[in-house]
């Protein structure tokens, strides 16, 4: 029977100036179990049935610090670790900072985008010559409501008789007003965490596809090869907004850029700016263009009502373990914008925070190598709890007023799961699961 490498993961506790360290084994501790710092701190270093790991740790731990003896016979250890010093405000700058790939300031017209599934070109290099920043999604409202300075308007303009302009219209011209709105123009891609805004004109290899009974709403856009969904057709902004993880770049230059970006990182932007303009940590994901069929009789238990007080992790209203379903085998590969709706009941429970792991995806090649592996600060995530609901549920968790909502297509949904299912595997058992709850982490995207 072949054995199964220790597991170590460690996490930064920025508030408390703590490392926390779990490592869980395959056999029960013995005599020859041993765990100690190394590299001045910065890293673990764990011997166990004669395997041995030393991962990177997410900060440099005081020199002073011992590890206690692992107990014989246990199979999970654990320490809290105080660090060298406290993090530097860059560090916690980075934790509330919001960044999502390729923004306008990383992009050039050297670029062209192909689809990332068989690399037929979308976006041909020298067709966009400029790269816009979209403002967030309620920047209209916000002028609307809290901008003191509004442009003057001469009396005669208030209600101009001859072009019926009424003076909101007025505003709007000026981008002022909640129905100021964004229009693709070729030449110029607009961008937001998740998509690029760009004109039909300006795209090549792709074609449209007829709207779903499950997507009425929305007409995608498929790659005109391998047809795969790429994006989808925006009528209100007169162009097409392609996802950016369905796409990969390429660069007549060297580019530092990542030229494949995963979903996590974009699906974490959205949630982290949820989280940021909404003050809500609940959210429902359902797929683009789905209209709940049941009408909820009445409003969903909160998870602290079946808590003693002492037990709830945290103050905040939770769904109760009926609305919870186990995670099935659930494959991208089966999943298309047209197939039967999938839906996520997520809960932000850190949004930023510093982790390493034994095995990180990526990193194996240097996990058993104390030299190899130069020190790192870690990955940037944010840890949730988590589960798949049936349409019932999530209609009633869209009534709720704690609870946000956010729409991406089918398959997009499928690759949450599974990266959130995959996530789960760097964690140590036990805390793989809350309760009724699964535990897992998403990427967040590190501009440095």
């Amino acid at each position: 029977m072949t054995r199964t490498s220790p597991l170590i993961y460690a996490e930064l506790l920025s508030n408390i100036r703590q490392i926390s360290v779990f490592a869980s084994l395959d056999t029960p501790c013995d005599a020859t179990t041993k765990a100690e710092l190394a590299s001045q701190g910065q890293r673990v270093v764990l011997t166990h049935a004669g395997q041995t790991i030393s991962p990177s740790l997410p900060g440099r731990v005081a020199t002073n610090a011992r590890l206690q003896i692992p107990s014989l016979g246990s199979k999970e250890l654990s320490w809290r670790l105080p660090l060298a010093e406290a993090p530097a405000s860059s560090t916690m700058e980075q934790l509330q900072d919001n960044e999502a790939p390729w923004s306008a300031k990383q992009l050039g017209s050297n670029l062209e985008f192909a689809c990332r599934n068989c690399n037929t070109i979308v976006l041909k290099e020298g067709v966009i010559n400029t790269w816009k920043d979209l403002p967030s999604d309620n920047w209209a409202e916000m002028m609307e409501f809290w901008h003191c300075h509004k442009p003057d308007v001469p009396e005669h303009e208030k209600t101009n008789g001859a072009s019926g302009q009424s003076l909101a219209d007025s505003n709007a011209n000026r981008g002022y007003g909640a129905n100021t709105k964004f229009v693709a123009r070729s030449g110029t891609a607009l961008i937001d965490s998740t998509t690029f805004l760009v004109s039909e004109s300006d795209c090549s290899g792709l074609q449209t596809t007829k709207p779903s009974q499950t997507h009425s709403a929305y007409q995608f856009i498929d790659c005109g090869n391998c047809q795969k969904y790429l994006g989808r057709v925006d009528d209100q902004a007169e162009g097409i907004r392609l996802y950016k993880w369905r796409l990969k770049s390429k660069s007549s230059t060297p580019s530092p850029q990542s030229s494949s970006p995963s979903l996590y990182y974009f699906v974490a932007a959205q949630l982290t700016h949820l989280l940021q303009s909404q003050c809500t940590s609940r959210v429902v994901l359902y797929p683009m263009g789905w209209k709940p069929s049941i009408i909820s009789s009445k409003a969903v238990p909160s998870m602290s009502e079946s808590l003693p007080p002492s037990q709830s992790p945290i103050p905040s209203t939770e769904p109760t373990a009926g609305l919870a379903i186990r995670p099935k085998n659930i494959t991208t590969s089966s999943l298309s914008p047209s197939t039967s709706p999938l839906f996520i009941s997520l809960w932000i429970l850190t949004p930023g925070l510093r982790y390493s792991a034994s095995n990180c995806l990526g990193d194996e090649k240097h996990s058993h190598d104390i030299s190899s592996n130069p020190f790192s600060p870690g990955k940037l995530a944010m840890k949730v709890f988590w589960n798949t609901v049936d349409e019932e549920a999530a209609a009633k968790l869209q009534e709720r007023e704690d609870t946000e909502e956010l729409s991406l297509p089918l398959e997009a949904i499928g690759e949450v799961v599974d990266c959130l299912m995959g996530s789960a595997r760097m964690l140590p058992p036990s805390a793989r699961k809350f309760q009724t709850w699964n535990v897992g982490l998403l990427e967040r995207y590190d501009e440095g």
